[in-house]
């Protein structure tokens, strides 16, 4: 029947249709069919009921409708709502896709790949599981909104910093998290709104219905908060508290890379913001905290904030490499009344931590982001890795040690500095003397074919101080953090409560934060019960200060948390004394612009390379060669003290020693491109005799004469912008450092008619070394 059959009558006037037929015509015209009342008796009225209420009939006998009726005529809204800071299973979908057209090996053209992609992409991973905490963070309770305001001015900042410097973009799912975070920051942020919306269609992202649907409601709230109380609340204001004698220290000012962030992320409104009486506040509070000023808080104008250039120029000037990141995690302003039993802890993160256990090689760190360089078919990413020498398996692990500051200044009797690199199993010399046997000197620990790291003391593994987690992609990290957020919500992406929940992603997170110069984006409160603080695993509280240094090798971490416990306890000296001389060693340090290494330096790190007599000579070679940027001359070197090398170890293990004269001079991983031939002394079994000639020549270039080497081998370039398929310069993404060393090689080969190549480290391997840092 029609839509009109409940509401019409039929029709009495006479029609085309025959009268004794079942059907008829009503008011609107349309041909139905006429209700039978074949053995109904005469006269007798029908009224259809539902539960004693009159009804139109809605009931009928369903297998005779034509067609069939549906299931529902009405659409049921799903009970569980659309993820907002997680991905939906169709992103990740797309993800999974995207990752496997980025990987290396995949397809017939793979000359023409560009091989900055999978790095890019992986960077690109990280920053959307390190945004989709930035939310959380901002709208943990008790902090005021200058509080607000800084948490968001460093997100803007990253995804600032990380698209210009590393050619890293952001996905949909992480600019939602953003667009978020600026809904609940407070303030009107409508500029900024605008602007990454503009930035998200530039990048080809076509917003879903969920991401217009938070814009608008981050929209709505920014206009809301445009006018409250009569008082414009725009957000560009960070307030500069000043330190009085009975607060504590405000360990923001030790962290510099906090107030680039918020400098980058003060940038977005620089065009926008016309009006030149507006005063934008700076974190910059390095006077502050020198001086006891009124409370008025110091202020600089819009352009010199806004000046691009001035401020890059700046930091490129001043910031030096150093072979360790740092990330910060300190208390909120709101903790600051139980500063007196609040303590400041020091973990140090190194991945240095695994070997292959077929050939006993242990790769470098930007081999192991290498190893994700496969195709996955499904969402469950394997965390293990292929060797890049021997293609067998590696299980690759990420080392932790949380100390505090009395611990690493004062352990146990001693409070001595020599003592406390004893204590640590630090080596801040570099190179120990053997004047016994100088063909078994000591090498650096970059440079030893074995781990002397081991598992730590019982009582602090237990403590949950000490350990190892798996070394996760940036990939499977987010999608454990995803889960995570799904099953616990946004209060597991707390501090303390998500390294209890899952140390693997705590430590991953922090892991990539400190690799990325990006503070730990995770609430710092008290929201354990007193049950799980009483528990052994809870080795932090919410009012702890807590940095955390990352670095490939232990001993390279240890040093930045001796570094920053030694700026730490200057600083407190600095609240009651102003000696001129700590204020340059902390602030004005022309070898760092962070204060907490402001005391890590690389002279006194390696201080003893220039007496070893196999890297003195290798380092007279390598400033030669500054001129013409040949390092042939330095590699020959390399063989040459190899052989000598050689000579002195028979020499003293006489007829009963066990040494191969067929193990390798040379026995660097990476990727064997057949160009010429390898020596025939070349082995897959390392020993602790040879020195490697890859990690030779590339730690004296990184650790001694930073000034000129840096400038002559740089070991890092600039990645290509956007995400593409074929990129005449992603192709082959060598360095400067690495080309010469090619070139050096194939020519070496040539003279001496090897039949098997030196072994580098692949493409890929270095283009994840440019993208996520040099920690060697």
């Amino acid at each position: 029947a029609s839509s009109g059959y409940a509401e019409s009558t039929i029709s009495d006037t006479p029609s085309l249709i025959d009268k004794d037929t079942h059907f008829a015509i009503n008011s609107s015209g349309d041909i139905v069919t006429i209700p039978s009342t074949a053995h109904l008796p005469p006269n007798i009225t029908y009224l259809y009921c539902v539960d004693g209420n009159p009804s139109f009939p809605t009931q009928f006998d369903r297998k005779h409708f034509l067609p069939a009726e549906p299931e529902s005529l009405a659409t049921e809204t799903s009970e569980i709502p659309p993820p907002i800071l997680t991905r939906s299973e169709r992103e990740q979908e797309d993800s999974i896709r995207q990752c496997n057209m980025t990987v290396s090996r995949r397809g017939p053209q793979k000359q023409h790949r560009c091989l900055w992609q999978l790095p890019k992409f992986m960077g690109s991973q990280f920053l959307g599981a390190w945004l989709m905490c930035i939310p959380t963070q901002i709208s943990q309770p008790n902090i005021s909104v200058n509080e607000k305001t800084k948490i968001l001015l460093r997100a803007l900042g990253a995804i600032r910093t990380l698209r210009s410097h590393r050619r890293i973009v952001a996905d949909e799912a992480a600019y939602r998290a953003l667009i978020v975070a600026c809904g609940r920051c407070g303030t009107d942020r409508r500029v900024e709104l605008m602007k990454l919306y503009g930035l998200m269609r530039s990048d080809g992202i076509f917003p879903n219905a969920v991401t217009l649907g938070q814009y608008t409601r981050a929209i709505a709230e920014g206009y809301s908060n445009a006018n409250v109380d009569g008082i414009t609340k725009v957000g560009m204001q960070v307030v500069i508290s000043s330190n009085r004698q009975n607060e504590c220290i405000d360990l923001d000012i030790l962290d510099n890379n906090l107030s680039i962030l918020e400098e980058s992320g003060m940038k977005w409104r620089s065009r926008a913001n016309a009006n030149p009486g507006v005063t934008v506040q700076p974190t910059k509070r390095v006077d502050n905290f020198l001086k006891d000023e009124q409370d008025q808080p110091q202020t600089i104008s819009p352009s010199k904030t806004f000046d691009t250039a001035t401020t890059q120029r700046s930091i490129k000037t001043k910031r030096s490499w150093l072979p360790v990141g740092c990330s910060s995690s300190f208390c909120p302003k709101f903790n600051l009344e139980r500063a007196e039993t609040s303590t400041t802890r020091l973990i140090a993160l190194w991945s240095r931590a695994t070997k292959c256990k077929a050939c006993s090689y242990i790769p470098l760190d930007e081999e192991i982001h290498c190893g994700w360089d496969v195709i996955h078919d499904k969402l469950d990413i394997d965390s293990t890795i292929e060797c890049p020498r021997c293609e067998g398996i590696i299980y690759p692990l990420i080392g932790y040690r949380d100390m505090t500051v009395a611990e690493l200044l004062e352990p146990g009797a001693n409070c001595r500095s020599k003592d406390t690199a004893q204590d640590l199993d630090l080596d801040i010399s570099g190179v120990t003397q053997d004047p016994d046997n100088q063909s078994n000197q000591s090498l650096p620990p970059q440079l030893e074919s074995s781990i002397r790291d081991g598992h730590g003391s019982e009582p602090m593994i237990e403590k949950g101080l000490a350990g190892f987690v798996t070394y996760l992609s940036p990939q499977k990290l987010r999608m454990m953090l995803e889960e995570l957020l799904l099953e616990y919500g946004e209060d597991v992406l707390d501090r303390d409560r998500l390294r209890m929940t899952s140390p693997e992603v705590f430590f991953n997170l922090w892991w990539y934060s400190a690799r990325f110069s990006l503070p730990l984006p995770l609430t710092v409160t008290t929201m354990l019960n007193e049950a799980d603080t009483m528990n052994g695993n809870n080795v932090t509280s919410g009012t702890d200060h807590c940095c955390a240094f990352a670095s490939w090798d232990k001993t390279v971490a240890l040093h930045g948390c001796v570094s920053a416990a030694k700026a730490i306890m200057a600083a407190q000296t600095l609240q009651s004394t102003s000696d001129r001389h700590l204020r340059e060693k902390l602030f004005d340090n022309p070898h760092t612009d962070i204060p907490l290494l402001s005391f890590f330096n690389l002279q006194s790190y390696a201080q003893g390379d220039w007496d070893h007599p196999d890297f003195s000579e290798l380092l007279v070679a390598l400033v030669k060669a500054c001129e013409s940027r040949d390092l042939l001359p330095v590699v020959e070197c390399a063989f040459y003290r190899n052989q000598v090398r050689q000579e002195l170890s028979q020499s003293n293990m006489g007829r009963n020693s066990t040494y191969n004269p067929v193990n390798a001079s040379f026995e660097s991983a990476g990727n064997t491109d057949l160009s010429f031939g390898a020596s025939t002394e070349a082995s897959l079994h390392p020993t602790s005799i040879q020195l490697d000639c890859y990690r030779t020549i590339l730690y004296l270039a990184r650790y001694q004469c930073t000034t000129a080497f840096h400038a002559f081998f740089p070991t890092t370039i600039r990645a290509c912008k956007g995400a593409h398929f074929w990129c005449a310069q992603g192709t082959a993404p060598l360095p400067i450092f690495d080309r010469a060393f090619r070139e050096a090689a194939a020519s070496y080969g040539k003279q001496k008619k090897l039949l098997v190549p030196i072994p580098v480290p692949s493409a890929v391997a270095l283009g994840f070394r440019s993208v996520f840092g040099h920690i060697f």
